[in-house]
């Protein structure tokens, strides 16, 4: 049990709250993210107010951009809804934001409710990976050969059984 605790990741929740956002305007939710990845967690649902509302993360260098009017990638970005969630691995370490932008209706603001988590990654959760190719070759030919040799032991098995009964004259070869 104590071992299982051990090995569980860590969580740090950053944010959850209700965040007014003016129409035509954004809020944001800034954090840094140091040594290890993480993997953020992010659940969104409109309360108040009747207008969509869309959530972006991005990194830092991207939300100047963003600020300025510029083009910009997201690592995430929803449509326009009244509700959401998604979760995104982050490998790099650096600031970023989660935006909660209410610029596409002008319907009013929006009070929104926010949960933003951080699931930090220890060193020994298991990250599946492939075989290098000696290996699969080693792989692939022992279940080969067990299953060729299974099946000859199974059929001298059926072979004798048969002939214990009669039905085939002794002497066939299997």
């Amino acid at each position: 049990m104590i071992l299982l605790l051990l090995l569980a990741p860590g969580w740090v929740g950053l944010i959850d709250e209700l965040v007014r956002v003016p129409r035509g305007e954004w809020r944001t939710v800034s954090f840094s993210l140091r040594q290890r990845p993480a993997i953020l967690e992010c659940e969104f649902a409109v309360e108040a107010g009747r207008s969509d509302v869309r959530v972006l993360l991005m990194s830092e260098e991207e939300f100047e951009r963003f600020r300025d009017g510029d083009s910009h990638r997201a690592l995430v970005e929803t449509p326009y809804t009244r509700s959401g969630r998604f979760r995104q691995r982050i490998v790099r370490p650096g600031e970023f934001r989660v935006v909660v932008e209410n610029r596409r209706e002008t319907r009013g603001p929006a009070g929104v409710r926010l949960r933003v988590n951080l699931r930090f990654l220890n060193q020994l959760t298991w990250q599946p990976s492939t075989l290098s190719p000696w290996r699969k070759l080693v792989v692939i030919s022992a279940s080969l050969l067990f299953f060729v040799g299974l099946s000859f032991w199974c059929g001298r098995r059926l072979l004798a059984a048969v002939e214990r009964r009669g039905q085939v004259p002794p002497g066939t070869a299997f």
